[in-house]
């Protein structure tokens, strides 16, 4: 059962029994985001590593690093970090974080002034430690505070809207960075996966070019010409233009389907989402008065397509989004990058730049309507400046904030302000600058820390202490303050909703006073002070607490209602932690594989006679056997264009162990005693094809391999103890 219930004998068993099922619901909802929160950093760090340790590697094989800096690297890197609580002489770290995620000025400030060198590791602290809470509104809200500081000062600062928000700006890395999380992740996954995959899934061609499809048409009619083909006899094959209206008519298709659902799933899009999009057409409106509503829904487009879907469509697979089961075909590949390209176009309101693509500028106007009206749509979202106020006054009554950092991760934020300090304040007076100077005269980061990967569990205080009972809001009127004492009670009685089935709004609060869960009591207390000089002010004072208690009824939905909702959202997240827990399986396999190679490469770098290199050693590693199905599923086999489909369930493939470092590949067909073909695999030409741009082996004939994911399959095969 949750902390915050409590008995509530007097009411009737059916309700006691609704309430204890929100109590456990609200229980569970809250230690599943916390859970998705952790999750989603663990695999944030995890990637980072993969990547890392990829691009070592590729070092490695072209002999630019040593294998002993490679060793270290991954090493450090597997091991997971110690975590300490945070000691006294932390105190001012404390102090300091507090500022920064109280104040988003400061980091918005921050984010402009640094390099883009300096960005990503600020950037990933903002994002997933300062306001790493993705699914807790306070730490939200803050977060998208300072994206709208930020996003301000960039507009402001731009001369023109040819560039805003189109290069690679700090800005731009940001929203990127932003759409990435968790959230949007799954409204794609929950609303577009299944059209994303019957298309990455194509067997079939959907290239519209004439030229390409000209080319596609030479090498199936067996013709060796070498020279490419021009426009001019493209257009003058029937059977390529054909072809091509075929498939220009299946992409429309496609692109409509794909309209469609984004057009019903509206209320899905996340709110962070669709706040910033509001805040991009309001900042540009502001900026540039002159400008067409057309222009402001394109830029609007322009961050929904660029930053957020199309990243998405044209990579579903890469380890970062994960919403595929397997890697896109060629083919799959090229439809998901004409379906992105087509949604680009039309949120642009423009003709297309490409010629092979003008004869679908009929079909791209008809959608401009539409596609309008679903950009305008997207921005009608409420403000939550008055929530993030209040928010901030519900913190003050926890008194247990924290945050968990890295000791590195510490340092670097405190570096960066010290560097850009003059550009983060006005004055010598700042809280900022009070912090820095106390920092600097009693702290060396250096003394008291060794591992940079430390992780810090930091409490969050404030250097100048304050409490709820003395917070000044700033309601310059009575209408202001009866608004947010609404906005106050309802945040209590949502957490402790059976109390409004007392008679008066004085003794709900008295017994939400008596709760459990210390923050609702402690908060009740507070209210109970800031909202009885309001009654005092009022001649009638009972007929105004009786309609301030039918006000906040009003605003709370039923138990019922609760119920519904916070199930809905237990199930959203529950799906959303699944696939957080399959990306960090397949992260972990991917890291562990490169650790595999790591023994390989040791053992290649070690004089032979070290090595048992005796047939009766490699006699042990046995003959694994894989179906055709496990390894095309897997991204192994990259191309099966030539392999009949009612034969590929038949064929099966050998892997074995020739000799060191050579691995034996060898295509059967069940029912035949003999191989169909086979090729013994070098281990340093898998090591060095995997980095090309197109990393196919074509050495068995009518299917292509992946070298990638076949060196992975390897390492996975035969680990080395």
């Amino acid at each position: 059962m949750a902390d915050n219930f409590i008995m509530i004998d007097s009411y009737p068993d059916e309700f006691n029994e609704e309430v204890t099922r929100y109590y456990e619901i609200l229980s569970q909802l809250q230690r599943l985001k916390h859970d998705v929160s952790d999750k989603s950093k663990r695999n944030h760090y995890l990637n980072k590593w993969v990547q890392e340790l990829d691009n070592k590697i590729g070092l490695l094989v072209n002999h630019r690093i040593t294998l002993e800096e490679l060793t270290n690297i991954c090493t450090k890197q597997k091991e997971m970090p110690e975590s300490v609580r945070a000691d006294q002489q932390h105190q001012l770290y404390s102090n300091l974080f507090y500022l920064l995620q109280t104040s988003p000025g400061y980091i918005a400030t921050l984010t402009r002034a640094a390099s883009l060198e300096e960005i990503d590791a600020l950037l990933e602290t903002v994002m997933f430690s300062l306001y790493g809470n993705q699914y807790e509104e306070r730490e939200e809200h803050l977060l998208l505070a300072m994206f709208h500081l930020a996003l301000t000062r960039e507009i402001q600062n731009a001369q023109d809207l040819g560039t805003l928000m189109r290069n690679n700006s700090a800005m731009t890395r940001m929203m990127t960075t932003y759409t990435r999380r968790p959230p949007g992740k799954n409204y794609v996954k929950t609303f577009f996966s299944t059209q994303l995959e019957e298309l990455a899934t194509l067997e079939d061609s959907l290239e519209i070019n004439s030229i390409k499809v000209l080319e596609e048409l030479r090498n199936k009619r067996g013709d060796k010409t070498i020279r490419r083909g021009t426009q001019a006899e493209a257009d003058a094959d029937s059977e390529v233009q054909k072809i091509v209206k075929q498939r220009m008519k299946t992409l429309e298709n496609h692109i409509t389907r794909f309209l469609s659902t984004m057009y019903t799933s509206l209320n899905k899009v996340p709110y962070g989402i669709r706040f910033l999009c509001k805040a991009i057409k309001n900042l540009v409106g502001e900026r540039f008065p002159s400008i067409t509503s057309d222009t402001t829904t394109i830029m609007v487009g322009g961050f929904f397509y660029l930053r957020f879907i199309n990243p998405i469509i044209t990579a579903p697979h890469a380890p970062s989004i994960n919403i595929l089961s397997k890697s896109p075909t060629i083919h799959g590949r090229r439809a998901l990058t004409l379906l992105a390209k087509t949604l680009q176009t039309i949120s642009n309101l423009a003709t297309t730049r490409e010629a092979y693509m003008k004869p679908l500028e009929p079909f791209l106007f008809t959608n401009h309507d539409a596609i309008k009206s679903f950009l305008s749509n997207l921005c009608q979202v409420p403000d939550f400046h008055q929530q993030l106020e209040m928010e901030a006054f519900l913190a003050l009554s926890k008194r247990q904030l924290s945050l968990q950092l890295r000791w590195k991760e510490i340092c670097n934020i405190h570096n960066l302000l010290m560097t850009y300090h003059e550009k983060l304040v006005g004055e010598e007076t700042d809280k900022l600058t009070i912090i820095l100077e106390e920092l600097k005269a009693r702290i060396n980061p250096q003394e008291f820390i060794v591992n940079p990967e430390t992780l810090i569990q930091l409490p969050l205080e404030s250097y100048w202490p304050d409490s709820p009972e003395n917070c000044i809001f700033s309601l310059d009127n009575a209408e202001n303050a009866y608004k947010f004492s609404i906005l106050l009670l309802s945040k209590i009685f949502k957490a402790v909703p059976h109390c409004l089935m007392e008679k008066d709004l004085e003794k709900a609060l008295m017994k939400a006073r008596k709760s459990n869960n210390e923050e609702v009591a402690a908060l009740t207390e507070v209210a109970i002070k800031k909202i009885h000089p309001l009654f005092e002010n009022e001649e009638n004072s009972e007929e105004f607490r009786s309609k301030m208690f039918i006000d906040v009824k009003a605003d709370i939905p039923t138990i019922m209602e609760l119920i519904e909702q916070n199930s809905d959202e237990l199930v959203d997240l529950k799906i959303i932690y699944d696939d957080l827990v399959n990306v960090e399986q397949s992260l972990t396999e991917k890291f562990d594989a490169y650790d595999q190679y790591l023994v390989q490469v040791r053992r290649a770098a070690t004089p032979s006679n070290s090595i048992d290199n005796s047939q009766s050693h490699l006699s042990s590693m046995k003959t694994h056997k894989f179906p055709f199905s496990q390894l095309y599923r897997e991204g192994v086999i990259s191309d099966v264009s030539e392999v009949p489909e009612k034969r590929r369930n038949n064929l099966y493939f050998l892997l074995s162990i020739e000799e060191a470092g050579v691995f034996k590949i060898a295509v059967h067909y069940e029912g035949r005693e003999n191989e169909i073909i086979s090729h013994n695999f070098h281990l340093e030409d898998l090591l060095e094809h995997q980095y090309l741009q197109n990393p196919v082996l074509s050495d068995l004939g009518f299917v292509n391999l992946n070298a990638k994911n076949l060196l992975l399959l390897i390492y996975r095969t035969f680990p080395i103890k």
